[in-house]
């Protein structure tokens, strides 16, 4: 009940703020208008770097930032009430957020559904709200407030509106602390970006997207920022998933063996907690590439990706009353793309996934809790209800037994961590 305390008012004292910012937006007028062509959202976002600004900011309080460089951030931080409004809506509403997702899978930014504070998902996240604010009241008062924030950053200079609000945004989640004391931020205000930096790591696709969360923490080191996705990539598991699992299914290709697969595909609206889920079943080269529309039918291993990919995208996974399994599964199969090869690091690697966090735990040996395990998975989708004493028993069994486990290893220590800080997914 704490958390839903929390996000609920957040929301609506948000909303409320952004009120008398409607009127000055102008009728079916984009903030940011989405490029014919996809592969031109660089442009739209801008060359500039928002995310520099809290270095810039640094510099200034030392007085080394020239007198163009200070009006910005000037500016930016005089934006922090207002991008604290615009955080709390792009990434605590539910409405907004499952808009977004599904308009960044459309504009072929499947792999980074959840990605908000980078400038290419930046522009398709404020190209959404712009879209659908005539339909969402939350997207709406996003809108608005991006419009805002906008204007108020371009009185100093030129600047895109993707890159004004990607400064301010990074600004206020970084300094929240500061803000607040300066009396900028509200008591709500400064809560919703304490919830909004957890959720952000909550929701985070990868490691990068996750230390990113991190390093938004007014408590780590702003050092911590150079080099980033250098870092990043040195910091993940791409390698290991490559070397263990991409480079064995890819010299073994008639082989297969058992897995243990777990993921956090979401969060839940109404208690902040993230949402794990798992399975159990057999991988191998041909099921990891399959792409037909059989898939679902056929493979367990594209079964259970097929679930991850519809909760992380906030779709509804149940299956109609009176629709046979099979008809049902065809169905999605249609309309969902194949996203697990590249998970398996085969044909290369991809650090996010439609699908957020994944941990392997490869049973190459005889795994006495295999069998019960698998007769344990419940639904259309064949997923372990983790909430079941047994089953969560078992896979601790598993996680314990000594043997590797590859991917995110945040999952099951939040998973066991012994504060049932988790919810499972929904159907299980």
């Amino acid at each position: 009940m704490r958390a839903t305390f929390r996000l609920q008012p957040a929301l609506q004292r948000a909303l409320l703020r952004a009120q008398p910012l409607l009127r000055r937006v102008r009728p079916r007028v984009l903030l940011v208008e989405p490029p014919a062509n996809s592969r031109n959202w660089d442009a739209v976002a801008g060359m500039a770097n928002g995310l520099g600004a809290a270095r810039e900011k640094e510099a200034k309080d030392r007085g080394e930032l020239g007198k163009r460089a200070r009006r910005f951030i000037d500016a930016a931080i005089a934006c922090a009430p207002l991008a604290a409004d615009a955080l709390t809506l792009h990434v605590l509403s539910k409405d907004v957020k499952s808009k977004v997702v599904n308009f960044q899978v459309e504009t072929e930014n499947a792999a980074r559904t959840n990605a908000l504070l980078s400038g290419r998902s930046l522009a398709r996240a404020w190209a959404c709200v712009g879209l659908c604010s005539e339909s969402c009241q939350f997207s709406k008062a996003a809108h608005a407030l991006g419009w805002e924030i906008t204007s108020l950053m371009q009185k100093c200079g030129a600047i895109t509106a993707t890159r004004a609000t990607q400064a301010a945004m990074s600004l206020v989640l970084r300094y929240a602390e500061e803000f607040h004391a300066e009396e900028r931020l509200s008591d709500d205000q400064l809560a919703a970006m304490l919830l909004v930096r957890e959720l952000l790591g909550v929701q985070a696709q990868c490691s990068f997207a996750e230390k990113n969360a991190h390093y938004h923490n007014w408590l780590i080191e702003l050092e911590d920022l150079d080099a980033f996705w250098t870092r990043m990539d040195a910091d993940s598991y791409k390698e290991t998933v490559v070397d263990i699992l991409g480079k064995n299914l890819t010299l073994y290709q008639g082989g297969a063996f058992k897995c243990l697969i777990l993921s956090a595909p979401d969060w839940d609206r109404f208690s902040g907690k993230t949402m794990i889920v798992g399975t159990v079943c057999y991988v191998s080269y041909p099921e990891v590439t399959m792409t037909g529309v059989a898939r679902l039918v056929v493979s367990e291993l594209q079964l259970a990706f097929a679930y991850l990919n519809l909760v992380h995208c906030g779709l509804c996974c149940k299956k109609p009353e009176g629709v046979g399994e099979t008809q049902f599964l065809l169905s999605v199969a249609k309309r969902l793309n194949a996203n697990v090869v590249s998970q398996f690091g085969v044909r290369g690697h991809s650090m996010t996934a439609w699908s957020g966090k994944l941990t392997f735990v490869p049973l190459l040996d005889e795994c006495e809790q295999w069998g019960p395990l698998r007769d344990a998975r419940v639904g259309v989708w064949r997923m372990l209800p983790l909430h079941d004493p047994a089953v969560y028993g078992r896979v601790y069994d598993i996680l314990t037994s000594g043997r590797p486990v590859l991917g995110d290893h945040g999952i099951p220590k939040k998973l066991y961590s012994g504060d049932a800080d988790w919810v499972p997914g929904p159907g299980l």
